[in-house]
């Protein structure tokens, strides 16, 4: 029995402390892509995207957190997100030359983040786990009980030198993936977001190039 009751303490104690500041999580937005499969030669400025995502998705869950809670990044979302772009766009070869600031662009690149989030947590069943004697089943076992989601959708417009649209490109990414006590979400967490972050920026800048390439 005590050593049922020390366990439950173990588990009460980790709750605690997904849910308190002894738990936190620095979070950097992150492409990860191989090159460009077209080089589009024009200089692009990309201006600093509009976050409009709702203040839900930077909420952390009871029994877990998000990781983009306002202690988790370094920076503003809109800031970190732009930023990681220009990154994969310029190291990747998809644009001669681009960033934020650029005199006489070809093109300017601008648009919106309009969901993002990363989130562990409780599922319902772990929920219901922590008021009986399950957990020394379920929990010190490692079935799973918490719930890894992670959704991302961001629009981008694309325009002329003179600021006029020419064409609007989106892409919005979303799942989930369940875990054990046993797993190091302080680590899963952040890659499981950024690999969703990765396919949406894929997407994008797979159709982008490709239109523009046809236009040189």
């Amino acid at each position: 029995m005590s050593k049922i009751l020390n366990f439950k303490k173990i588990i009460f104690i980790s709750i605690s402390c997904l849910t308190s500041s002894c738990m936190t999580v620095s979070y950097t937005p992150k492409v990860s892509l191989d090159v460009s499969k077209n080089t589009v030669k024009k200089a692009i400025q990309f201006d600093k995207l509009a976050d409009k995502t709702p203040n839900r998705d930077r909420n952390n869950p009871f029994g877990g957190y998000s990781v983009t809670n306002k202690n988790s990044l370094v920076n503003e979302l809109d800031v970190e997100i732009t930023n990681a772009i220009i990154a994969d766009f310029s190291t990747n070869s998809a644009f001669t030359q681009i960033g934020r600031k650029i005199e006489n662009p070809d093109f300017i690149i601008k648009g919106e983040i309009n969901r993002f989030y990363g989130k562990v947590k409780l599922t319902n069943f772990g929920l219901v786990t922590l008021a009986t004697l399950l957990p020394v089943v379920t929990w010190y076992f490692g079935l799973p009980v918490y719930k890894l989601e992670s959704e991302v959708e961001i629009k981008l417009n694309v325009c002329d030198k003179e600021n006029n649209l020419m064409k609007s490109y989106s892409a919005i990414y979303k799942d989930k993936q369940y875990a054990n006590l046993y797993t190091n979400k302080l680590y899963a967490l952040p890659n499981f977001t950024n690999k969703l972050f990765s396919k949406t920026i894929e997407k994008l800048r797979t159709e982008i190039t490709s239109d523009l390439s046809k236009m040189e």
